[in-house]
């Protein structure tokens, strides 16, 4: 998150794949870090999240365009 702030693109994409990496490994039965339930819990969290940020933006009288499981576009 902290690459993501400061804008250093170069370090958000090579953070980026090994924190999905691992996600997806919550997800995997034949990996040793396989907790479906962790998996479960963060994609919940993030889609939670992303709806609270849509309930502010609409509530702030934003025009969403599109939203899906990754993201929104106003």
């Amino acid at each position: 998150m902290a690459a993501k702030k400061q804008a250093d693109k170069l370090k958000d994409k090579a953070l980026k794949i090994p924190l999905n990496a691992v996600t997806g490994d919550f997800k995997n039965p034949f990996s040793p870090l396989a907790d479906p339930y962790c998996h479960t819990a963060i994609i919940a969290n993030a889609q939670f999240s992303l709806l609270k940020l849509i309930d502010e933006l609409l509530y702030n009288n934003f025009k969403i365009l599109h939203a899906n499981t990754d993201g929104i576009v106003v």
